[in-house]
């Protein structure tokens, strides 16, 4: 995973837990008293980031509801559908002729942002 993949609001797997991506980096602050940046106990380095598996728990935590797709099983929010496959989830619309696999969260992010205006949250009960 490199950086220029991330945007603010992504989740990546730190070194300790979960985190999210915010204006200073991974659960980092500025302070200028302190030196500039530093990080809390869970924020880490991107250097030490690692992109988090897309899975089904993810899907539901973003909103996603579950629906029956060509190949079987899909899950849909909004105009974004996701097929799953042998080998993972993919994305197909129209406009493209080859499906799209989104193996990680923050690509999943990503893509929402790119097609529908709007960043992916987690839904309340995520």
């Amino acid at each position: 995973m490199e950086s220029k993949e991330l945007r603010i609001g992504n989740f990546i797997n730190g070194s300790i837990e979960v985190l999210e991506i915010d204006q200073y980096g991974i659960n980092g602050f500025y302070d200028e008293g302190m030196g500039g940046m530093n990080y809390n106990e869970y924020g880490c380095l991107i250097e030490d980031a690692r992109p988090i598996p897309l899975n089904e728990k993810w899907l539901d935590d973003f909103g996603f509801r579950e629906v029956n797709g060509h190949l079987g099983k899909g899950y849909t929010k909004g105009r974004m559908f996701l097929e799953y496959s042998f080998i993972g989830f993919l994305f197909k619309n129209d406009m493209i002729s080859d499906k799209i696999r989104i193996d990680s969260v923050h690509k999943l992010q990503n893509l929402f942002y790119e097609l529908l205006g709007k960043d992916l949250k987690l839904s309340r009960n995520a």
